[in-house]
């Protein structure tokens, strides 16, 4: 009995340990394989399988808008670092926290106002495509410079403030008396 038990338990051990097949291209939407091509939108996918449906949507659309946001921080930072190359701004650290920060924007926006376009569900799993229109990606870019370039003049301003009260402070410390004479009328 202990033998037959044991033989048993080993055959399920293999069995249950064995991974998930493949999944063909039958068993998956077509636009999953092939999202659509437009100028004026970015498409992303993303696939999930949980036990509750609702947990396998919202796992399948946060791995769409993941990959949705890499797609356009990739092209906004490409963007970026081209303008500074070409206007001789360089890579140093201000110009780099300068592009991480645009981008970071950009795409927390893209996040927040993507469209589900097409969810799909096929034996339990299920299939989401979203989007984002680009040019909405480039006017958040767009606003997004000037933010920064907003921030970084006001404490350009700040800081050329404090030079020049350093400046006027240490003339004043070089006032002395004198002896003179009041103008005459």
């Amino acid at each position: 009995m202990r033998k037959l038990l044991l033989v048993t338990s080993i055959i399920l051990l293999i069995f249950g340990c064995g991974s998930t097949k493949p999944h063909t291209k039958s068993e998956v939407p077509k636009w999953y394989l092939n999202p659509p091509k437009d100028k004026n939108k970015f498409y992303a996918v993303g696939d999930a399988m949980r036990p509750q449906l609702s947990l396998s949507k919202k796992i399948a659309t946060s791995r769409a808008r993941d990959e949705l946001a890499r797609q356009i921080k990739t092209q906004v930072q490409s963007k970026l670092n081209d303008f500074q190359k070409a206007s001789g701004i360089g890579m140093d650290a201000e110009a780099s926290e300068f592009t991480e920060y645009i981008s970071g924007n950009v795409v927390n926006m893209s996040l927040e106002y993507s469209l589900i376009e097409q969810t799909d569900v096929r034996d339990g799993r299920v299939f989401v495509m979203v989007s984002y229109d680009a040019k909405a990606a480039a006017k958040a870019a767009k606003e997004a410079v000037k933010a920064s370039v907003n921030k970084a003049n006001a404490y350009r301003s700040e800081l050329e403030a404090r030079d020049a009260f350093s400046r006027l402070d240490a003339e004043i410390d070089k006032l002395e008396g004198r002896t003179g004479s009041a103008p005459r009328e």
